[in-house]
């Protein structure tokens, strides 16, 4: 393959909106088909794809040792559900994506104009380090209690930042824009805000003039949404965006 660069020179010389980063997130995980499941698979997939497109490494089984203890089995059954399915293969006990998974993520970053560069190796791609580096890091903040909530929440969270920190929004999302913003379906979207709401990440307020419409906003005292204020202040220019926990 020959090095190209998809729309941009580098991340360094270019700079990256939470803009950027959440459309990246949106896409990847509305590709995903383990999105469905418990948010911990998410989780393990954004360590993997991290490896392999940011870092250029492929992912060695012997770093299990260093996660916790009851973590490691149900990593180690996620590798190997994902080399089941043809995702990856393994080599000296080192994990590397199948061409499925490089042309995915190719296609992510073309759909998100997210500047990629073809690699003579067996990644195949190298993504935008700082897009990658960030959207890790939002994936695997803190996970505490979150069994019970989907793949897909990471949508949810997406959809509520963008709308808080939009200057044309003066109230928070109902359930029907969630909806519409996050691509997931109402159905499907009312089970995952209700179990949201129960593990306290989110706050349902009754709208000011219909008591009949429910919004939803972070709650700013769960440590997952001081988080990601925290990993966007870090990442992105002083100042660059507002604090939607201010807001709830």
């Amino acid at each position: 393959m020959l090095m190209r660069d998809n729309s941009k020179k580098s991340s360094i010389e270019n700079a990256v909106s939470f803009a950027d980063v959440s459309r990246f997130v949106h896409a990847l995980n509305v590709s995903q088909t383990t999105n469905r499941q418990s948010y911990r698979a998410t989780v393990y997939k954004a360590l993997l794809l991290h490896c392999w497109f940011a870092r250029g490494i492929p992912f060695p089984r012997k770093s299990l040792g260093f996660f916790p203890i009851e973590e490691r089995p149900r990593f180690n059954r996620f590798i190997n559900r994902y080399l089941d399915l043809g995702r990856c293969y393994e080599i000296d006990q080192k994990i590397y994506p199948r061409p499925a998974v490089i042309e995915l993520l190719e296609r992510v970053c073309r759909e998100t104009d997210i500047s990629y560069w073809l690699t003579n190796d067996r990644f195949g791609i190298q993504i935008d380090p700082l897009i990658l580096s960030l959207s890790y890091r939002i994936f695997t903040r803190n996970q505490t209690n979150l069994e019970a909530i989907s793949g897909q929440y990471i949508r949810v969270e997406m959809a509520l930042w963008d709308a808080a920190v939009s200057k044309h929004l003066k109230h928070p999302l109902t359930s029907t824009e969630l909806s519409s913003r996050s691509g997931i379906p109402k159905s499907t979207l009312s089970t995952l805000l209700d179990a949201a709401a129960n593990q306290s990440l989110l706050v349902p307020e009754k709208d000011a003039d219909d008591e009949r419409i429910t919004r939803w906003a972070f709650n700013p005292r769960h440590s997952r949404n001081r988080d990601l204020h925290s990993v966007v202040l870090s990442t992105l220019p002083s100042g660059s965006q507002p604090n939607p926990l201010s807001q709830a």
